[in-house]
């Protein structure tokens, strides 16, 4: 029983190695998983044989547990001319996640009576390993800040699997282009998992499995973020597509108060006919959004994370933003210093909503002004997107 990173891993490890290498589980139904990153634990082996196959023309590398008391996968290689024995190699690269869901040491973020209700994920040697049914795998890199764009879904598959990827072939490369170490959390079910999986093999996405409850959600997604020591976090919808520009602002923002940020300027398209309009609901909505911005998209940094109540997001699926509202009011930043304000002058690039029959509150439903998709705020989004969001069913 693996993860789909220790799948992927043991196939990439086959791939990369000799043809007639020999590869063997000591249980191949144990759930393993990787105490860092696939990335990283590849070329920590490649080097370790190439090394030994330079030295003795063989090789005996031994993946073991951290403390080095188990060994889970041998890996042999030896040519016809090899001079000696080769001695076995340890790397201690392995996490066998039934032994540590039964430990009583504190590493696990949730008891397995949790597990439904919360997720399941723990610290090993400065890694964030998930266990199933959540999958992947976070490992900060202190050279560079990390973000978790944390995405809460359910249901909406078709616009979903646009988000996912116009975020993973975009949005993350953009950031990493930036300076960024990101990564893209979803929390969602089993449906929605059929939608991310085949974007499980980018190791800087993560899936949190956990039954429909926005409010449940939220604050996993809150926890996950603190338990790895994510520099930022962001939040944004699973049907909202934000530009590197903007949310390269947005962290700014975020920098220049210390907590967080929001965004006032948003649009939103109309998937059936592509119309566009910028929204205007913050001064004239009885629920009235001005001076907080969307909560989609909005930036807390660590020390907000830090700081922040447990479980702030109320336990329900409606009325999210007035709750952490009320979490945010308490830090009194003051308007004009955590708000990307929208003016119709401005060049900022507006997130885009899209809204689709999936959606319970459509585009009309909306106080807007439409603009064309060619507008300079709105045409920022990649013509491949465009395309395919023209030719959603």
């Amino acid at each position: 029983m693996w993860d789909n990173t220790f799948s992927l891993f043991i196939y990439e490890l086959k791939k990369g190695l000799e043809t007639n290498t020999s590869i063997k589980l000591s249980n191949p139904n144990l759930p393993l998983t990787l105490n860092t990153s696939m990335f990283e634990a590849l070329q920590r082996i490649q080097e370790a044989f190439n090394q030994q196959i330079r030295t003795t023309r063989s090789a005996n590398i031994s993946l073991t547990s951290s403390d080095r008391s188990s060994v889970y996968v041998e890996i042999t290689y030896t040519q016809t001319d090899a001079t000696k024995a080769c001695p076995s190699k340890n790397l201690p690269l392995i996490v066998n996640l039934k032994e540590v869901s039964t430990q009583d040491n504190g590493k696990l973020m949730f008891s397995k009576e949790d597990l439904n209700e919360n997720g399941h994920f723990f610290t090993e040697n400065n890694t964030l390993c998930t266990i199933p049914p959540s999958r992947g795998t976070f490992r900060a890199t202190r050279e560079r800040p990390s973000i978790a764009i944390c995405t809460p879904v359910f249901k909406r598959f078709k616009v979903l699997e646009l988000y996912i990827q116009y975020t993973v072939l975009y949005l993350l490369p953009q950031l990493i282009q930036k300076g960024y170490d990101p990564y893209l959390v979803i929390a969602g079910d089993e449906d929605e998992f059929k939608v991310l999986e085949p974007y499980m093999v980018f190791e800087n996405v993560i899936f949190l499995q956990h039954f429909n409850n926005l409010g449940d959600k939220k604050n996993l997604l809150l926890k996950y973020a603190s338990k790895g020591n994510f520099d930022y976090l962001c939040f944004i919808d699973s049907d909202d597509l934000f530009s590197i520009n903007t949310l390269d602002s947005l962290i700014k923002t975020c920098d220049g108060n210390g907590f967080w940020s929001a965004i006032e300027g948003f649009c939103f398209l109309d998937v059936a006919s592509m119309r566009v309009g910028v929204f205007e609901g913050y001064a004239k909505s009885k629920k009235s959004l001005y001076g907080w911005g969307m909560g989609s998209g909005r930036v807390f940094s660590k020390r907000l994370i830090a700081a922040m109540d447990e479980n702030p997001f109320a336990r329900k699926n409606k009325s999210m933003d007035y709750y952490i509202r009320q979490s945010l009011d308490i830090f009194a930043i003051p308007k004009g210093r955590r708000l990307l304000p929208y003016t119709p002058s401005a060049t900022i690039d507006l997130p885009i909503g899209l809204k689709s029959d999936e959606n319970i509150w459509g585009y009309d439903a909306y106080p807007l002004k439409e603009v064309a998709l060619t507008h300079p705020q709105v045409n920022w989004l990649p013509q491949e997107i465009v395309s395919k969001i023209k030719h959603l069913p």
